[in-house]
C-alpha cells in the first residue's frame, strides 16, 4: 500500500510538471520572406525562434510539429498559423522541385527529451548539416535545392528536461512517438512520395562513371534520433520492405531467384540513429533483406546506426520493454521472439548486419583503408571537405565502375575519411561486416553497430564523425546507380 502512495505522487508530482501541449513554431509571414535565419554555426537569430519557415542562405528550414495523438495543431488563436505547417513545406517542396536544378529534402525527427524549440541541441545540429548538404549539391554539380523539415512532437514531457525524474516518462513518450508515426506524419510521407512520383527526371545528356547521377529531382533523406527512429522506421518499413520485394522479382518468374538488375525507384534514403525500438518490429525487413541477393552494390536505401555505449537504448530500453510485457505470451521456447521484443533495434546480435570503427580499434586488415584517406588535407576546415568528400566518390566510382560488388574482398572494408578539428590529423573510420552477419554485402539494408569516439552515447548525434559519415554516404549515393 505505501509503494502504491508512493507512485500516486511521483505521478502527481510529473504531471504539474508537464510540459505544455503547444506549438512552439506558429508565425508564418503574411508578406515577403520570413526574416534572415542563416546559422552556420546552428544557432539562428532570435528572431527566427517562432518561425514555420527559417530561410538562410545555403536552404530552407520547415517545422512540422504533432501533439501527442499524432494530429497536428488546430486552426486555434492560441496557436498562430500552426496549423499551415504542412501545407507551406508541400508546397516549397512541389513548387521547387519543378525548377530545372529541382529539390534534395532531408526530414529530420527528434527522439526523447527534445522539442522544436531554436536552442534544441538537435536543431542546431540539423543546421549545420543541411549547410554542408547544400555544399555537396553545388560541388557536385547536381545543384538541387536544399530544403530540410524538423518534425516536432512532445518528447520532452517535463519541464526537468534531462532530470532523473523524466526517466519515467519513457513510457508515455513511447506511446506518443507511436502515435506520430502512425498519425499524421504519414500526410508527410505520402505528399513527398506522390510528389516523387509526378516529377519527371531531369534530362540529361550522357554521363561518363565519373560525374554524379543528378537525374532525380527530389532527393529525400529521412533521419530519425532515439524515439524518432521508432516513427522513422515505423512509417518507412512497409515501402522499404516492398522495395525489396521488387528487387527480389527482378524480372525473373521466381521470388527466390538471384536479382538482376533492381529496377530504378525513387532517390531515398533512411537513417535511424540510436534507435529505440524493439528489433521485433524490424524482422520483417530483415528477413526480406537476407534473402535479396544482388549481383552488384547497391547504395544504402536503409541505414540504423546505433551506439554500443547508449545506455538509453542498451539499458533504458529493455528495462521498459520488460515492464510492458509483463502481460505478453511468446510461444514455448522461442527465445529469439522475447528477446526481440525486448532489445533494441541496435543491441540484439541476432540483427545486427555491420560494425562500424576507428582504424586504430579495427582488428582486421586496414592497411588498404588508410590507404584511401592518406592525401586527406589534415588542416582543410570542416565545411570545406565536402570537396574531398566528391573527389573521392568519383574516383572510386570511376575504379570499380558500374559493376562493383562488395563481397569481394579488394573491394571490403569500406573506408570513409573524417576530421576533428581537435586532431591533428584526419581519422578513418572503417565499416566491416558484422562476425556472426551472413547478409549480402551487396545489400541495401545497414544495421550498424558502432561506440566511442564516433557515437559516444545516445545523445551524441552531433558527433563530427558521425555527421561526416553520413555525408560521405549521402555522396555516396549521388554517385552509384
Amino acid at each position: 500500500m505505501r509503494a502504491y502512495y508512493v507512485v500516486v505522487l511521483l505521478i502527481c508530482a510529473i504531471s504539474t510538471a508537464c510540459t505544455h501541449v503547444a506549438p512552439k513554431r506558429t508565425s508564418l509571414s503574411g508578406t515577403g520572406d520570413p526574416p534572415g535565419c542563416n546559422a552556420p554555426t546552428g544557432e539562428a537569430p532570435t528572431n527566427c525562434e517562432h518561425q514555420i519557415v527559417e530561410r538562410s542562405d545555403d536552404y530552407d528550414l520547415h517545422f512540422i510539429e504533432f501533439d501527442d495523438q499524432g494530429r497536428p495543431y488546430a486552426d486555434n488563436p492560441d496557436f498562430g498559423d500552426a496549423h499551415k505547417q504542412i501545407d507551406e513545406f508541400l508546397l516549397n517542396v512541389e513548387r521547387t522541385a519543378k525548377t530545372e536544378a529541382g529539390v534534395s529534402v532531408v526530414v529530420f525527427v527528434h527522439g526523447w527529451l527534445h522539442s522544436s524549440d531554436s536552442e534544441d541541441g538537435n536543431l542546431e545540429s540539423f543546421r549545420r548539416v543541411l549547410g554542408q548538404l547544400a555544399k555537396v549539391e553545388n560541388l557536385a554539380f547536381c545543384r538541387r535545392k536544399v530544403i530540410g523539415v524538423y518534425v516536432g512532437w512532445r518528447g520532452a514531457a517535463t519541464v526537468f528536461g534531462r532530470h532523473p525524474v523524466d526517466t519515467l516518462s519513457f513510457w508515455s513518450r513511447k506511446f506518443a512517438a507511436e502515435q506520430v508515426a502512425t498519425g499524421s506524419f504519414q500526410q508527410v510521407v505520402a505528399g513527398l512520395k506522390a510528389m516523387q512520383s509526378a516529377t519527371p527526371d531531369r534530362i540529361e545528356k550522357s554521363r561518363s562513371l565519373q560525374e554524379a547521377n543528378c537525374s532525380s529531382r527530389l532527393k529525400t533523406m529521412y533521419v530519425g534520433h532515439s524515439f524518432g527512429g521508432l516513427i522513422i522506421v515505423s512509417s518507412m518499413a512497409q515501402d522499404l520492405s516492398r522495395g525489396l520485394m521488387l528487387d527480389q522479382l527482378g524480372g525473373e518468374s521466381s521470388l527466390g531467384a538471384r536479382a538482376a538488375a533492381p529496377r530504378t525507384r525513387s532517390d531515398e534514403l533512411v537513417v535511424a540513429i540510436n534507435p529505440a525500438i524493439e528489433s521485433a518490429r524490424f524482422d520483417a525487413l530483415f528477413r526480406i533483406a537476407s534473402t535479396a541477393k544482388y549481383p552488384y552494390y547497391r547504395p544504402p536505401r536503409f541505414i540504423a546506426i546505433t551506439s554500443k555505449n547508449d545506455w538509453a537504448t542498451g539499458r533504458m530500453f529493455p528495462a521498459g520493454r520488460t515492464v510492458n510485457l509483463i502481460t505478453k505470451r511468446f510461444p514455448r521456447g522461442d527465445n529469439s521472439g522475447r528477446s526481440a521484443a525486448r532489445r533494441a533495434l541496435g543491441h540484439d546480435p541476432n540483427y545486427l548486419t555491420r560494425t562500424l570503427a576507428e582504424s586504430s580499434h579495427y582488428t582486421g586488415d586496414k592497411q588498404a583503408a588508410e590507404r584511401y584517406c592518406a592525401d586527406a588535407d589534415a588542416e582543410l576546415p570542416l565545411a570545406e571537405r565536402a570537396k574531398l568528400d566528391v573527389a573521392r566518390a568519383r574516383n572510386f566510382h570511376a575504379a570499380v565502375g558500374g559493376s562493383y560488388d562488395a563481397n569481394k574482398p579488394e573491394f571490403w572494408p569500406r573506408a570513409f575519411c573524417v576530421k576533428d578539428p581537435d586532431d591533428s590529423k584526419p581519422d578513418v573510420l572503417i565499416m566491416d561486416a558484422y562476425a556472426n552477419s551472413d547478409m549480402d554485402r551487396n545489400t541495401p539494408i545497414w544495421n550498424i553497430s558502432t561506440g566511442k569516439p564516433i557515437v559516444k552515447d545516445h545523445g551524441d548525434i552531433e558527433s563530427i564523425r558521425l555527421i561526416e559519415f553520413l555525408r560521405q554516404i549521402y555522396v555516396d549515393t549521388m554517385f552509384f546507380r
